[in-house]
């Protein structure tokens, strides 16, 4: 907070009230203020603001300002929260801990998720620039929107068909692959799955424009499994078509094995009778 020594004369107190006067009237809810007109770094020292201490977090921390409106940042303690998730953000460029969702989602940025956090951090980690190439708040969007989808989950999904967790020839096998943001899909991609040690490709069906993808293949005469069907690593393929983020990244398609499961058994040797004499 602010000292007595600050406000121990009429013109440090008049600074004071100028400094936060200052942030008030940029705080109308619209990105209206030119960069440079942004709040010097002094100024937020004025008010008892900690940790604005760089050109970087001075540039974005103003524009964070410009947007929002007056009763969101009427408080010393509102415009501390933000100036450390400003912070946050400019030191992991400088191989600081990553900003949590929240931080993010309080400065306005878009399309984080808990999923793709993980991978947003990596990529603020490694911006080309460093914290120059983040500290206007249309530069950390556009790095943000530029971060890689990632696959977060493979699941096979409850088969029709099945019968004590057994499939049969005929029979649909569907999988469910999750991914850190929403993907647009075109063409056919493919998920290998392995069946009794033999790969088979479950063919894309639905599922763009989301986060979750499905995959699905019917059953063939002749394919057995006593151990339960599985996804081997990195089964997930483009297969000449394409998995992109809404602003066009493509998705990374590397993932983790999913092991046998012993809910999706398959035999499709057909039963046989035998007949004994009377």
């Amino acid at each position: 907070g602010v000292s007595s020594s600050s406000v121990d004369s009429s013109a440090k107190v008049q600074a004071l009230v100028n400094a936060y006067s200052t942030v008030l009237a940029m705080a109308d809810g619209a990105d209206n203020v030119a960069n440079a007109a942004n709040p010097a770094q002094t100024l937020y020292g004025l008010i008892g603001i900690t940790g604005v201490d760089s050109a970087a977090k001075t540039s974005l921390l103003g524009d964070v300002l410009d947007t929002k409106n007056a009763t969101n940042v009427d408080t010393v303690l509102e415009i501390q929260a933000l100036a450390d998730a400003v912070s946050a953000v400019i030191g992991r460029t400088n191989g600081g801990a990553a900003p949590t969702l929240a931080e993010l989602q309080s400065l306005g940025i878009a399309g984080v998720t808990a999923a793709s956090l993980p991978s947003v951090a990596a990529t603020l980690a490694g911006v080309p620039g460093g914290s120059s190439a983040v500290d206007t708040l249309g530069e950390l969007q556009s790095v943000v929107n530029s971060t890689p989808p990632v696959v977060t989950q493979v699941a096979l999904n409850p088969a029709s068909g099945a019968v004590n967790n057994t499939l049969n020839a005929g029979d649909t096998v569907s999988a469910t692959v999750t991914m850190s943001v929403a993907i647009t899909v075109t063409g056919t991609p493919t998920l290998t799955l392995n069946i009794g040690g033999t790969p088979v490709q479950a063919s894309y069906t639905s599922g763009s424009g989301s986060t979750a993808l499905v995959f699905s293949y019917t059953l063939q005469a002749g394919q057995n499994d006593t151990n339960g069907i599985r996804v081997d690593a990195n089964s997930l393929a483009s297969a000449g078509g394409m998995l992109k983020s809404t602003y066009g990244y493509s998705a990374t398609l590397s993932h983790a094995a999913l092991g046998d499961n012993a809910s999706y058994l398959v035999d499709t040797q057909a039963p046989t009778a035998t007949l004994t004499a009377g």
